[in-house]
């Protein structure tokens, strides 16, 4: 089974490339392909292209992806990764280019076999959209598998009622549900009940250099800094729970409808019976000290 891990690399997308690095092994990476969600396309494929060669894993091919989303005008999350979107913190610039643009991953697509896929998406879903109408039949034969960080159960980050990665391209949300159901949905409600307390990123540097860089980003002021409150690492939740299913916790479907409306709920993900869409998988209560134990020892 390889990890195809769609990212809109900003604070929390790195320290998911980090974990992945340690939790994948080095031959099941599939490739990383980028969108533009925290920040402009060009700076979240530089942004990707440096974490990986930090992280070590300068192997894994990087695709160059959409750089609006489908229909609205793009918005960015740099409010709370920075302009770079990795903060203040600077990496070394890649020693490489991209391997390509959607087409030729959909190429690349076409030569793995059926269902050896998992799809990570940890940004808006503009990329896996376009692929699902390019090529609907390759993208159902080769994803067995598709998590999501995305959606809020009735909770927003960015207006009342929608979740960044859903608002920021919610028609894209709404092909990709459809086209890949059941998708497993990491939403706000689980990401924030699996934060990290301050002291557990402090510990994060024990785990050597990823480690070390991970408690860097989650600690940069653009991010919040180390709140009292705990430190949400958003996509490091997905990445997990999709390298260890079951782990953290169960998975029960419901069905979802992503609000279309251009209204004041544009963007949100509407859950349960009365929801006109198709069946997704929504997260039990997670066990917070499990997903600490369990981005530890992936960045060590």
């Amino acid at each position: 089974m390889g990890y195809w891990l769609d990212v809109d690399t900003g604070i929390d997308d790195a320290v998911a490339l980090l974990a992945a690095a340690g939790a994948i092994p080095a031959g099941g990476w599939a490739w990383v392909s980028a969108v533009a969600g925290n920040v402009g396309l060009d700076a979240v494929v530089d942004n990707t292209l440096r974490v990986l060669a930090a992280a070590g894993r300068e192997e894994v091919p990087v695709f160059r992806g959409a750089d609006r989303p489908l229909v609205r005008g793009r918005v960015d999350a740099a409010y709370a990764h920075g302009e770079s979107g990795l903060g203040g913190v600077v990496l070394p610039p890649p020693r490489r280019a991209p391997e390509g643009d959607l087409l030729a991953l959909a190429a690349r697509l076409a030569q793995v076999p059926d269902g050896s896929l998992t799809l990570v998406a940890t940004g808006p879903l503009t990329n896996v959209a376009l692929l699902c109408r390019l090529a609907p039949d390759l993208m159902r034969r080769k994803v067995a598998r598709t998590v999501w960080m995305g959606g809020g159960r009735g909770r927003g980050n960015v207006t009342a009622a929608a979740e960044f990665n859903a608002y920021a391209d919610p028609e894209a949300a709404a092909v990709v549900l459809e086209a890949l159901a059941p998708v497993a949905v990491v939403d706000l409600v689980t990401t924030h009940a699996a934060h990290l307390t301050p002291d557990e990123v402090r510990d994060l540097a024990r785990a050597g250099s990823r480690g070390a860089l991970a408690r860097a980003l989650l600690e940069d002021p653009a991010y919040g800094g180390a709140r009292a409150d705990g430190v949400v690492v958003h996509d490091a939740v997905a990445l997990l729970a999709a390298v260890r299913p079951g782990e953290m916790f169960d998975l029960r479907p419901a069905p979802v409808e992503v609000d279309l409306s251009r209204g004041p709920s544009y963007g949100a993900t509407l859950v349960g019976p009365k929801a006109n869409g198709p069946q997704a998988l929504w997260p039990t209560a997670p066990d917070r000290a499990r997903f600490a134990a369990m981005l530890a020892a992936a960045l060590a």
